[in-house]
């Protein structure tokens, strides 16, 4: 179906589940997909051009990315195939993504002042070697 102006594809009834390859690009006037696009889970090769929905553009990349020899072409026509993927960012052990910007991890300075380090006592701090503490 490269390049033969359509406009729309049937939608309400299912997919073949076999259906393995996909090519819709250049299809200039075709710009809406159906959701049941989503539910191919055999889908290898997928090229459907600047169709949307993006959410439904990033499950079909998706879905053919998670077979070893799957290809996905984005909507510029890059091929990507599983080796090229974006790795997902690293999660630390409380589940939440690291190097989150904005937001104040316990131990770094805030707008109210800094917070005691670590290990540190908050109403005790170390005597600084060769210094005597007033009153003793």
């Amino acid at each position: 179906a490269v390049d033969n102006k359509l406009t729309s594809l049937p939608s309400g009834k299912p997919w073949p589940a076999t259906l393995e390859t996909i090519f819709l690009q250049g299809n200039a006037g075709l710009t809406a997909l159906p959701s049941e696009l989503a539910k191919l889970s055999s889908l290898k090769r997928c090229n459907i051009g600047a169709a949307g929905p993006a959410d439904l553009i990033e499950k079909l990349q998706d879905i053919s990315l998670e077979k070893p020899d799957g290809i996905f072409w984005d909507p510029e026509g890059k091929m990507i195939k599983p080796e090229d993927r974006p790795k997902p960012k690293k999660q630390d052990s409380r589940g939440k993504r690291s190097n989150s910007p904005g937001k104040a991890r316990p131990g770094n300075s805030s707008a109210r002042g800094s917070s005691p380090k670590r290990g540190a006592s908050p109403g005790k701090r170390a005597a600084s070697p060769g210094k005597s503490r007033p009153g003793k």
